[in-house]
């Protein structure tokens, strides 16, 4: 089993952010925003990886960088 599409969603002091990690098409959908506000930015961020990962190869978490800033 490969992974090839995971999620990440955090909030903290009414911001919220959430990656879409998208490994078939090799881009990663940032968006952030304010829980008060209708309005988000979002980001198209291209994933820099050789090669799917099986999840058996994954160990620690945020280990494996994908683009700047941005770790599974």
């Amino acid at each position: 089993m490969v992974l090839i599409n995971a999620a990440s969603i955090g909030v903290s002091a009414g911001i919220f952010e959430k990656d879409s990690f998208d490994f078939r098409k090799g881009i990663i959908k940032s968006e952030k925003g304010n829980i008060s506000s209708d309005s988000t930015s979002t980001e198209i961020i291209p994933i820099k990886f050789d090669g799917f990962k099986k999840l058996s190869e994954f160990g620690e978490i945020f280990t494996w960088k994908v683009a700047e800033y941005k770790y599974l």
